[in-house]
């Protein structure tokens, strides 16, 4: 008969617990939540079940650590394990053994040890187990069930760590098991945290807890929690309730119960973000200065002398310096909307009535707004002119910089651990860092984590090009999940136009995009990287800095996965990636250093739109904004002063014609809009002319600059190229030179198409699976969203 650690499951016959009540001689709630299988076994049945015809050295370790429990005080074996691991809990392993009388060598007393917890004879604590090398503790998931041990481990394989790291995750599931006495798929989330409370003050890595959970979450065996537990580390502060922001500045009573209900009554209407800063500027940068100078303060009733006070001390930051007019005016109208509201509800509710007050806030000191809301327009639209003369060569650094790096990773990796290469006439020493991570060093002084910085860079890149290809805000754009794309069939063609669903976030306006193929080709970049070795997506919870919570497990694109802790990359890290790249570019405007942030490339493509003949009202629609007048104020086309004469002749347009002309287009308009783009179609590609304008060079598309080139279509081209050649040689012998002149523009012309159709072709791609919604999902019971792709040409 082979032993348990042999044999699995199989030999141990092990079933779940019947449900009952608790056995009272665990000292531990977690343990005790499951009967004990074998609490009150006779030693005879016990070694049955270890094996009396295999390892006969661990049958008599199992023996002699039954008797040395025998003399120890309890009835059932769990309650005599209790006592001796009180004795033995700060002992050595050679100790230990000394106390339980072995004469065994210690690999056989770890064996029948993990046997007998296997068994569910015994549950060790986490805190024995952990002072302790035992060996093959490992195992005992695979003896509860091998099913779900199987499905753990294969899981585990595809999250592709440290063979240590692998090790540790499979310790910390047999540890739980031993501990619980529950099948893997039975463990719940107080069991996981209750082994991190032990391990906590010894070990800083965390990594089997927090990947045990994560794991166990994707076998759809645990729930995904609303917030990460606490053994997964983060920075975040969640949401704070109306209580709790009011508080964090010690507001007395009554006045604290006021502004608890005042942020309750605006909440409803407000995100978190714009709650977060009301309650900032009203209570901390108002209210407890007012407090601070005047202690006797009990109402909102100010004396001009305060409020002028007041505004005094508020024109400077702590710092020293001064506030912005924006600053200024938007803290104004908080504190002057605070007062106006109080006064309104006082007419409905009897309790606000008796904190009614006239506003220290004037309508003439708000009456600003507007002047400085135009000045800080024409402040960015002047900034978006200055970084259009600066974003091609900003892109093809971007491009340059990935190329680079890119093309060094792959040959450090030809190179491999203990290689040597040179980059920039400097010797660099290749070093393996991890099974997935390389690290190069030179001298002994300074390395680089070419892995990392590659994806760095990588990331700097597509968040560029998604960017200015799209015009989205970067929170839609890192909401963006593989069942984002989305087909749509062009009814007089049949031609299949890729489309992009942008999920509603600032105005709560879902809109589809148009996937131009340059788009199509970073998303296709994007998903190489998100797919694992088995072709699926993996799920990631999405941290929303302005919400404060934590999204549903979606498979997100814009995951870095070089990350330790893969997760959706942040505002702040595409932020430092433009910075460090426009840094390395040496970018300059007048002889200043400048650089560009997410938000200048979606007033650089709604410039781009307008200027380029599209409708001001379909650009509304593709921008998701509320009002045409936004829309017009990212466009940078003319100088600020046109752009406020303009809107005021909007303003005033809008007073004598009908308001249906600024209304959503029509279908006739978009069915006109889409028609445009088929007339685009050609032999040879597509014609990249803007809406509503004509062909001005009465269709010689060799010669235009606006044709888009089929890679497909190379073929032809060619032959048209013969062609060419063809007729200039005759031309030129029957003397025809005015021909043979036309005849050699067409023929410059169509080389260079030529050129654009090989650099396509050569370029590496990969295709962008579109998934099918319509279609059922099959099963996968691993919580994965698996990708499915289109049917070839």
């Amino acid at each position: 008969m082979t032993t348990v650690l042999e044999a699995g499951s199989a030999a141990l016959d092990y079933q779940p617990a019947p449900n009952g009540e608790p056995d009272e001689s665990s000292a531990d709630p977690a343990a005790s939540s499951v009967p004990y299988r074998f609490g009150n076994t006779t030693i005879t049945q016990i070694v049955k079940r270890v094996g009396s015809t295999g390892d006969t050295q661990v049958v008599d370790a199992a023996i002699q650590l039954l008797d040395a429990l025998l003399v120890r005080e309890g009835e059932t074996w769990a309650e005599r394990w209790l006592d001796l691991e009180r004795t033995t809990v700060s002992e050595s392993m050679d100790e230990w053994r000394r106390q339980v009388g072995s004469t065994v060598r210690p690999t056989h007393l770890s064996k029948a040890f993990v046997e007998l917890a296997a068994l569910d004879v015994i549950r060790p604590s986490y805190e024995w187990m952990h002072r302790r090398g035992l060996r093959g503790i490992d195992t005992i998931a695979a003896c509860r069930s091998q099913e779900d041990a199987a499905a753990f481990k294969e899981r585990l394989r595809l999250r592709q760590l440290r063979i240590a790291s692998q090790t540790e995750v499979q310790v910390t599931l047999g540890k739980l098991c031993a501990h619980t006495g529950r099948r893997p798929r039975d463990i719940t989330l107080p069991d996981i945290e209750a082994y991190w409370e032990v391990l906590k003050p010894r070990k800083n890595d965390i990594i089997g807890p927090r990947t045990t959970w994560q794991l166990m979450v994707e076998l759809k065996w645990l729930e995904a929690a609303p917030t990460p537990p606490r053994f997964i580390p983060t920075r975040r502060v969640r949401q704070c309730t109306p209580e709790e922001l009011v508080d964090k500045h010690n507001i007395a009573e009554p006045m604290r119960d006021m502004f608890v209900q005042y942020l309750k009554q605006r909440a409803a209407r407000m995100d978190y973000a714009s709650l977060n800063n009301l309650a900032l500027r009203l209570i901390k940068t108002f209210w407890v200065d007012i407090v601070k100078h005047n202690p006797d303060q009990a109402s909102l009733e100010l004396t001009r002398e305060q409020i002028d006070s007041w505004r005094q001390r508020f024109n400077t930051k702590i710092n020293g310096r001064p506030r912005s007019d924006m600053e200024k005016l938007q803290t104004l109208m908080i504190v002057r909307g605070f007062y106006l509201d109080i006064a309104q509800w006082a007419h409905i509710e009897p309790y606000w009535a008796q904190w009614a007050a006239a506003s220290p806030i004037t309508r003439a000191e708000v009456g600003g707004f507007r002047k400085a809301r135009v000045k800080q327009i024409a402040v960015q639209q002047q900034k978006t002119r200055d970084l259009a003369s600066l974003l091609p060569r900003f892109v093809k650094g971007a491009e340059d910089q990935l190329t680079e790096v890119t093309a060094l990773l792959e040959r450090v990796r030809e190179v491999g651990p203990g290689g040597r290469i040179d980059i920039n006439r400097e010797t660099w020493t290749v070093h393996k860092a991890s099974p997935q991570s390389l690290l190069l060093l030179q001298n002994g002084a300074h390395h680089r984590r070419i892995e990392r910085e590659e994806s760095r860079k990588f990331w700097t890149w597509a968040c560029l090009e998604t960017l200015r290809h799209s015009g989205i805000r970067i929170e839609e754009m890192l909401e963006l999940t593989h069942l984002s794309f989305q087909r749509y069939v062009m009814k007089p063609t049949g031609e299949t136009v890729p489309l992009v669903h942008i999920k509603p976030s600032k105005t709560d306006r879902e809109r589809m995009i148009v996937a131009s193929p340059e788009l199509v080709h970073v998303f296709a970049e994007i998903l190489k990287r998100a797919r694992r070795p088995d072709g699926t997506v993996p799920l990631v919870q999405r941290w929303d800095p302005y919400e404060h919570l934590y999204g549903e497990p979606l498979p997100h694109l814009f995951v870095d996965r070089a990350l330790r802790n893969p997760g959706v990359i942040s505002h702040a890290t595409i932020s430092a990636g433009f910075i460090r790249l426009a840094r390395d570019l040496d970018l300059r405007i007048a002889g200043q250093p400048v650089h560009f942030v997410p938000h200048d490339l979606r007033r650089l493509f709604a410039t781009e739109a307008l200027s380029s003949g599209l409708p001001p009202h379909i650009v509304q629609v593709l921008m998701g904004h509320q009002s045409l007048a936004t829309t017009q104020g990212y466009a940078a086309i003319y100088p600020a002063d046109v752009i406020r004469h303009h809107r005021m002749l909007i303003t005033t347009r809008r007073q004598q014609r009908p308001t249906d002309e600024y209304r959503e287009p029509t279908p006739q308009e978009w069915a006109e809009f889409e028609a445009h783009f088929v007339q685009r179609k050609l032999s040879l590609g597509t014609c990249g002319r803007a809406y509503g304008t004509d062909c001005h060079h009465e269709h010689a598309c060799l010669r235009c600059a606006l044709l888009r080139p089929d890679p497909d279509q190379i073929n032809r081209l060619r032959t048209i190229i013969d062609n060419l050649n063809d007729r200039i040689d005759e031309a030129t012998s029957a003397g025809w030179i005015g021909e043979v002149d036309g005849l050699k523009v067409s023929l410059a012309g169509a080389q260079q198409k030529l050129q654009q159709m090989e650099k396509q072709i050569t370029r590496s791609e990969t295709f962008l699976g579109m998934p099918d919604l319509t279609a059922p999902t099959p099963p996968t019971g691993s919580g994965e969203i698996r990708s499915r792709t289109c049917e070839s040409e």
